[in-house]
């Protein structure tokens, strides 16, 4: 291909490509910085909870961590993928009567069989070639997160006036962001060290895991909205401690509905 062909049409395409799979490259790199930092300094995220680095602190400087809306998507997509490739390495699993119902009985059975079904069938549309019908499954995880801002605005919003609908939005898609990541990588390690781990031990560990991951959304949120309103006082203190809380109570609520 001459040089000339590159600055015709042809190579704005071959340009955009270039564009997309660059951008896609440093998002995915990204994406361990910014969780990196959800997890230790929170803070650091809050100018991004509008999509954007609205400080002025950030005017001039190259972007250094994704917004709530890529690192959602981008956590969603490793979380699917590390789930399809553990399928493909999995010895057949006990069928659901071979289950006890003890067990089938369990809020983080009803969880994780919800998401299977969720990933099974993600799987069967993206193979089957219906992309956006395939979208249309992750919908459920987007309205959880949807409803956690709800939550989240109402809350916020009696002690912190400037908390807007818009940083709760962003808020709730760096929780879950965080909580999806986190699990897919829980997931791997637990796949992992299965092989040497007793089973009791292994269940403990990823029990404590999720409840940790969960507990952090409250810190989070104390940190977003302490930053973004200059209202760092125990009331929203209290407040933010509410968020793990209504995340439990919506998993309940959708695991209701999807099961």
């Amino acid at each position: 291909m001459e040089a000339d062909e590159l600055e015709s049409g042809s190579g704005d395409s071959i340009n955009r490509v270039d564009l997309l799979l660059i951008g896609l490259g440093v998002a995915l790199i990204g994406i361990w910085g910014t969780f990196a930092s959800l997890i230790a300094s929170p803070s650091k995220l809050s100018p991004y909870l509008i999509g954007r680095a609205a400080d002025a602190k950030n005017e001039g400087k190259p972007n250094r961590y994704l917004g709530p809306g890529l690192f959602f998507v981008l956590s969603l997509l490793i979380f699917i993928v590390v789930m399809y490739l553990l399928k493909l390495q999995a010895v057949p699993s006990a069928e659901p009567r071979d289950v006890s119902e003890i067990v089938q009985s369990s809020a983080s059975y009803k969880v994780g069989y919800a998401l299977a079904q969720l990933i099974d069938m993600f799987e069967q549309r993206v193979m089957s070639g219906n992309i956006w019908s395939a979208i249309v499954i992750v919908v459920p995880v987007y309205a959880f997160a949807i409803a956690l801002a709800l939550i989240n605005r109402v809350l916020m919003g009696w002690i912190a006036p400037g908390w807007t609908a818009a940083h709760a939005v962003g808020a709730a898609l760096y929780n879950i962001g965080t909580i999806i990541l986190w699990m897919g990588m829980t997931v791997l390690i637990s796949t992992i060290a299965s092989s040497f781990l007793p089973t009791p031990i292994l269940a403990g560990l990823t029990g404590l895991a999720f409840l940790t991951v969960i507990g952090l959304t409250a810190v989070q949120t104390y940190q977003f909205a302490a930053d973004v309103t200059d209202e760092a006082d125990y009331r929203l203190g209290i407040l933010s401690a509410v968020t793990p809380v209504a995340i439990l109570g919506l998993i309940v609520v959708f695991v209701i509905l999807l099961v």
